[in-house]
Formats: structure tokens, sequence, C-alpha cells
């Protein structure tokens, strides 16, 4: 059985297991809509893997296969059936999974190439039908405007940083009046921009309140060895360090393409197209770093 082969099985694996679960639990309403939105996830990755090439996917997807095996096994120990539920199967249905982003992230770079740029200087991408990307795409969208709909997610973000939920929430109302115009397209990016450097900032002060000493007076700046001090003092398992670096990655690259002085400011130009691609991947990433540190570290979860 081939890689993507294994990998379809595993996504399908996770569907099968979240409707057997939703067939004998429909009376545990707390958890139902987190089952159902985790599985709406693994439908989105499931024709992810089923649509993108076998060379994209041997390419950038390997990393994802491996955390996606993790999560299956992860999914059997938690949904066993009618069991009692536990504070930590509650609190690992919430925070879902965590690399949305990053399989968004690769559909969203493909759309844009015109399947005739290199990735990495690597390779340029095969044919594959449009309709094939845009539904993979629409599939994607769709869940990031479900988790940005969350109720947990506001709050969540409060704790980790001071009015960061609300301030996402103000973007994310801000983000609909530029579609209409009736905001400016730079200051519906401004304030995107200035949620994800809160999310940083947020992160820093984890990391200080859990050794004061050790990083007192140590800069932890929004760079490669800022971020690499964060994942290590964060977690120390692995598969979660790149994990939460590849979603810094995707965070960084979000930042730095809304940060142009000028986008959004000429009226001529595509920027709200680009506004627009760019909002569901932020909304994809600023979910998936708020849950993954909710259950990480603010629930004791992390070294």
């Amino acid at each position: 059985m081939s890689e993507k082969d294994e990998w379809e099985k595993s996504l399908e694996n996770e569907v099968d297991q979240c409707d057997d679960y939703l067939e004998k639990a429909k009376d545990i309403s707390d958890l139902v809509p987190e089952v159902e939105q985790r599985k709406k996830e693994a439908q989105a990755k499931l024709l992810f893997v089923r649509s993108m090439p076998e060379s994209i996917l041997a390419e950038r997807g390997h990393i994802l296969f491996v955390f996606q095996k993790r999560d299956e096994e992860q999914l059997k120990n938690h949904l066993p059936g009618l069991s009692r539920i536990s504070p930590e199967t509650k609190r690992y249905m919430i925070n879902g999974t965590s690399t949305s982003s990053e399989y968004f992230d690769i559909v969203q770079t493909y759309r844009l190439s015109g399947s005739t740029e290199p990735i990495q200087g690597k390779s340029t991408f095969p044919e594959v039908e449009p309709r094939k990307v845009e539904i993979v795409y629409s599939a994607f969208t769709e869940l990031a405007q479900e988790k940005s709909k969350k109720q947990s997610l506001p709050p969540i973000l409060n704790r980790l940083n001071k009015d960061l939920g609300d301030k996402f929430v103000v973007a994310q109302k801000n983000f609909e009046k530029a579609k209409s115009g009736i905001v400016g397209i730079d200051q519906s990016a401004i304030q995107m921009r200035d949620v994800l450097e809160q999310l940083w900032g947020g992160l820093v002060q984890i990391v200080r309140k859990q050794d004061p000493r050790k990083y007192k007076g140590v800069e932890l700046n929004w760079n490669p060895r800022g971020k690499q001090i964060v994942i290590e003092c964060l977690t120390d398992d692995l598969m979660d360090m790149q994990e939460l670096a590849r979603m810094l990655d995707i965070m960084t690259s979000i930042h730095s393409q809304i940060s142009d002085t000028e986008f959004g400011k000429n009226p001529l130009t595509k920027d709200l197209e680009k506004l627009k691609n760019l909002y569901s991947q932020w909304l994809l990433v600023v979910s998936d770093i708020a849950y993954f540190i909710y259950i990480d570290t603010i629930f004791g979860n992390s070294k």
C-alpha cells in the first residue's frame, strides 16, 4: 500500500470513527458539535489527499501524513463508544487537530501558482484539474469559517493575551465590511496583522511565565531564533515541536504579506482578492495555534 493510499485510508478511518460515535452518542450534546467539526475537518483533508497530485503529497505532505496517523490513533483512545467522557477527552476534542492551516497552505500555494511556479526551487506543480483544486479550497474555506464561529475561541484568545479575543472578533467584522467597501482593505489588513502580533506576544508571555529567571532579559523577537525558543519552551514532544514550527511559519508568511505598507491602498489592484485568500489562512492558523496552546500549555499538558 502506497503512502497516499494509507493516508487516504487513515482519514477514511477517522471519518468512520466520528460517524460511529455520532450514531451512538447524540445524547452527549456537549461533545457532539466538536465531533461534527472534527469529522468535517477530516473530510476536508480526505478531499485534499484524493484531489492533489501524488508528487505534491510526496514533496510537501509527508509530515502531515505522519501527524494524521498519530491523530487517528489518538482518536481511537478518545472515542471508544459511549464510555464516560474524561476531562482529557473533552480537551482533546475541543482542541481538534492543529494541521488544517498546513493543508490549506499547500492548497493555497498550488492554487495561486497557476501550476507553473516552482515551490522552494525544487519542482513545478504538475497539472491537476482546476475544478478539483477549487473544491478542496472551498472545503477548507468553509472549515475556516466554521472554526472562527466557535464560541470558545475568543475566550481562549483572551486568555493568551489581554483583549486578543475581542480584537479577533473586531477584525472578523471589519473584514466583512472591507468586502462591502465600508472600511478600507488596508484597515482590515492592519487589524488582522495586529491579531497575529498579539498572538505572538501571548506566546512570549507564556514562555516568560513558565521560566522567569531563564528568560529574564532575553529578547524573544518574532524571528527564527525567537520562534525556536518559544517552541522549545512550549513543548518537548518532537512531533508537536514540528507542528508548532510549521504553524508559526505560516503565521509569519501571512504577517509578511499583509504588512506591505502599500497593501490595500490602490483601488485598482486586486488586493481585495488577496485579502480574501489570506483571511481563510488567517482564521485557520489563529484557531490552530490557539487550540494547540489551549490544550498543551494552559491545561498543563506541555513539559
